[in-house]
Formats: structure tokens, sequence, C-alpha cells
């Protein structure tokens, strides 16, 4: 009677076979990482909208009051005021003219309204203290940047903001942005891959219009 017999792999091939596998949970745990994403920072208000608009108008009247200034009606406000309601996992972008109440919101009010309303801790920054206190930013799960577009440009080391951006796509942060610029100046300066993520990670509100302080 003939038996048959299976051959044992080799020393080399058992060795491969390890290598093979380990480099397919590597390349599974980087997919893993691009296809699912950290979840973001999200809310939602129980409050009507119109009662959320009231709020932030409110809140925005009493802290130009403080400053000595006279708030005007916009129609952004009220998409800002959605978003308050419902930020739907995404951050916020305030861009366009100047002297519109951006940083007036992005720095002082938000922050104060989604502490109040939503238990949310937002640390506002300045855009040009963002080379300096990038270490400490990229801590930050919820910041609040104002005026990008102003801080100073290195040929040293890599984009600051970019970093920031990269963050909080990775790490599921949230970023409040106030900037004069518009989108085509936005592209010029951080480029195509930053303000496509930008587009992804927040909702845009854009200002036009005169000038409060004129």
């Amino acid at each position: 009677m003939q038996t048959s017999s299976t051959a044992r792999p080799s020393r080399s091939d058992r060795y491969a076979a390890r290598v093979a596998l380990t480099n397919f949970f590597a390349a599974h745990k980087d997919l893993a990482a691009v296809a699912s994403p950290a979840p973001r920072v999200w809310w939602h208000s129980p409050l009507p909208l119109n009662d959320v608009k009231r709020i932030l108008w409110s809140a925005l009247r009493e802290t130009l009051a403080v400053l000595g200034q006279e708030a005007r009606p916009l129609p952004q406000y009220a998409e800002v005021a959605e978003w308050l309601a419902d930020n739907q996992g995404r951050g916020l972008l305030l861009c366009g003219t100047c002297g519109q109440g951006k940083t007036i919101l992005g720095r002082y009010v938000l922050p104060r309204l989604l502490l109040e309303m939503h238990s949310k801790i937002v640390h506002p920054v300045d855009a040009q203290a963002m080379n300096s206190q990038l270490s400490e930013m990229l801590n930050f799960h919820i910041i609040s940047i104002d005026d990008i577009g102003t801080e100073p440009q290195s040929q040293f080391r890599n984009c600051a903001f970019a970093d920031l951006v990269d963050r909080a796509e990775k790490k599921g942060g949230l970023m409040i942005i106030t900037t004069n610029l518009n989108g085509e100046q936005l592209r010029e300066r951080y480029g195509d891959r930053v303000l496509d993520r930008l587009r992804g990670l927040t909702r845009q509100v854009y200002f036009t219009g005169q000038s409060f302080r004129e």
C-alpha cells in the first residue's frame, strides 16, 4: 500500500511567509486608519434655530458694546448660528472682508457660547503665534485660530497651519478659523491640499460688504 507524504516547508519558506503576513497586517492597519478617520467633535442643540440665532446675536452685541463698537446684523450671522446649533461634525471657516465681526466671533463669542451651550472648551490663538507655539497648539482638540494669512512664513520649516489642519483631520480635532483671505488667496498661500482639507473639515461662511470700522 502506497502512502503519500507532504513535504514540510523549509526554514526560508517559513520566514518568507512570516514577513508576508507581517506586511499584510501593517498594510491593513494603514488602510484602516485612512478608511476610518478619528471621530469628529459633534454637537446638536435641542433649542429651536431661532433661539440660537437670538443667543448668538445677543452675545455678539454684548461683546462689541464692551469694546465700544456697535453690532450690525448680517446674513452671515444666521449661517454661523446654524453651525452653532448643529455643526454636523465640522469646524468653521469665517473668511472675507475685514471689519465684519469675524475676529469677535472666533476669539470671544463662539468660545463662550460653545462652553455654555455644549460644554466644549475652545482654545483661542493668534495666527502670528503659530510658528512659535505650534507644539502647544497641536495638543488642543478644539482650537480657534484668528487671522490666518498674517503669520510670518519661514523657508526653514514646514507650514505650521498645514500641520494643524493635518492634525485636525487625523485626530478628529475641530478648528474655528478666521481670515481676510478669499478662497483663491488661501490656495495661493497654503496650496491645493490644505484648501481641499479645509473644505472637508469646516463649514465655510463668506463675508462681504463694508467694514464696521469705517
